[in-house]
């Protein structure tokens, strides 16, 4: 009888720790911005290769969340969050600035950035890039690297500002990931084909972070879920399905 008792304590614990793990991923806060085609609204509703690959990789380990659920903030509110509250997530560029700053389940892709002008611009090396203004998005690791490099940086405030300034000429070259720069032209309604990349840059890897006082649990149960998606080759046919992997 002592013997059952063991067995019945034993199956309890295992059970309601169980429980508690999964709730601590279901419970998770998870944020994004809209960066096409890695996040984006259709229809009301996120979606994109980020969400996809979460959803697939929460589904790997047996657990389900609504995509309605996925806070839509702007980066900087995002960045403020995950900084902040405990078991909350978002996709975003692992550096060696943020690295020990939050924790991390991936990676998923690589994160470059790219150079681009027009074809009809007289802009074709780096040396070209030096004597020309580059317009980037303002406050971002990409603003930090231009001038890092000692380029001739002219921040804009968002993604599609910063289109607008090179299609109507207002800078000569933008520094931006090529997927997210040609999709907003597309939705801008501005012909991609007017422009070449001229250069591209290896930013850092995309990761799903976690505010660092997240219990390791979560992130590693995440983690085991991107492993999985790897290894049954869905997370490659997502980034392919996106025009993100060849």
């Amino acid at each position: 009888m002592k013997i059952l008792h063991i067995i019945y304590g034993l199956i309890l614990t295992s059970l309601i720790y169980g429980t508690a793990y999964a709730q601590s991923l279901e419970s998770t806060v998870f944020m994004t911005e809209v960066v096409p085609p890695y996040n984006y609204l259709k229809n009301g509703t996120i979606q994109g290769a980020g969400i996809e690959i979460l959803m697939q990789a929460l589904e790997a380990v047996n657990i389900k969340i609504n995509a309605s659920k996925i806070k839509l903030y702007p980066r900087a509110r995002t960045y403020k969050i995950l900084s902040s509250q405990p078991n909350t997530c978002s996709l975003t560029i692992q550096t060696p600035k943020t690295k020990n700053k939050f924790k991390w389940a991936g990676p998923i892709t690589d994160y470059t950035c790219s150079f681009i002008a027009r074809k009809d611009a007289k802009i074709n090396s780096l040396a070209d890039i030096k004597k020309n203004r580059v317009g980037v998005v303002r406050k971002t690791i990409l603003q930090n690297k231009l001038v890092s490099l000692h380029y001739n940086a002219h921040p804009a405030s968002t993604i599609e500002e910063l289109i607008k300034k090179i299609e109507y000429g207002r800078t000569d070259i933008i520094f931006s990931n090529s997927h997210v720069a040609f999709e907003k032209m597309r939705t801008l309604g501005i012909d991609t084909n007017k422009y070449k990349i001229i250069h591209t840059l290896n930013i850092g890897e995309l990761y799903f972070a976690f505010n660092s006082e997240t219990d390791n649990t979560t992130v590693n149960k995440l983690q085991e879920g991107i492993d999985k998606i790897r290894s049954n080759g869905k997370l490659a046919k997502i980034l392919k399905n996106h025009q993100l992997k060849h």
